[in-house]
């Protein structure tokens, strides 16, 4: 099992079987988009059937992993949970400290009419494009998009 590291990442898996292998989210949470296909996504002892075009919030404290049994896409952004705090205002922090501890009860599905929805696929888009690009000084580019 991996366990993730002080960075933003941003990933994405295509094919089938196992798309996101065993992570420890330990100190992390995270967004999982489905562009294509369906996914089972392994949130603890949790297991979340998430279809195309739909996402799911990664929270800490879980060991997960995504997998496939037909041809599937996904898109991953995880980030350090004490960096998102980091670059919250004090009250914020305090919301999404109340968030991620309800996101640990239960699974948190964003679907296409949820309002979190586009401004998600937009970090997402972005996210992309500077890891495909890889200018210099990407990562701050990927902290900025993870905290807006």
């Amino acid at each position: 099992m991996e366990l993730l590291l002080n960075d933003v990442i941003y990933e994405r898996h295509s094919g089938k079987g196992y798309l996101f292998p065993p992570a420890d989210f330990s100190e992390s949470f995270g967004l999982l988009f489905v562009n294509r296909g369906e996914v089972e996504v392994v949130l603890g002892s949790e297991v979340v059937k998430v279809t195309e075009q739909n996402a799911v919030v990664l929270p800490e404290k879980v060991t997960l992993f995504a997998y496939a049994e037909k041809d599937s896409q996904i898109e991953v952004l995880t980030c350090p949970t004490v960096l998102l705090q980091k670059m919250m205002q004090k009250i914020d922090a305090e919301l999404f400290s109340l968030f991620m501890l309800q996101s640990r009860m239960r699974p948190y599905l964003i679907t296409p009419d949820a309002l979190a929805y586009a401004e998600a696929k937009e970090v997402l888009l972005r996210a992309d494009t500077e890891t495909q690009a890889k200018e210099p000084c990407y990562q701050l580019m990927l902290h900025g998009e993870t905290g807006r």
